[in-house]
This record gives C-alpha cells, sequence and structure tokens, in this order.
C-alpha cells in the first residue's frame, strides 16, 4: 500500500508542493508500519532475500544508516558480492 502511495504522489504537479508532501509523509506513514512486519520476518528467516531486501530499502529511506549497512552486508553476502 506504501508504494502504490508514494507512486500516487509523483502525479501531483509541482505547483502543489504542500499536497505532494502530505503525500510523501502518508507514504511514508505506512512504509513505518510495515517495517515492524519485515523485521520479524527476517528474525523467523535471516537469509531471505526477499525480506533483506525491503528491510534495506526502508533503512535507507529513513536514513538508519547502521541497520541500512548490516542489512546490506548479509544481502551481500547472501548474493555473493
Amino acid at each position: 500500500k506504501a508504494v502504490e502511495i508514494r507512486e500516487g504522489c509523483d502525479d501531483i504537479p509541482p505547483s502543489k508542493q504542500t499536497q505532494f508532501k502530505e503525500c510523501v509523509a502518508k507514504a511514508n506513514t505506512k512504509f513505518k508500519e510495515a517495517l515492524p512486519h519485515l523485521e520479524n520476518a527476517y528474525k523467523i528467516n535471516p537469509k531471505d532475500v526477499y525480506t533483506l531486501s525491503n528491510l534495506k530499502s526502508l533503512y535507507a529511506r529513513f536514513k538508519d544508516t547502521e541497520k541500512y549497512e548490516k542489512i546490506k552486508k548479509e544481502l551481500d553476502d547472501i548474493q555473493g558480492k
């Protein structure tokens, strides 16, 4: 749902910055709601590439550098990078 909301924000014209910012804030709220569920999925299966990839994206979005770097390293290790 958060991705759909965020993609819809891109359709808002530049002249409506307030509406755009409100839309992005709404999407970010949905992303934050998803974060605990992904973190639980990670606890259950820490090798799931889909979960790691999504966690990495969310940690980047919320500028959580420490968690981003940890997940990025784990994802890179699994993918052989």
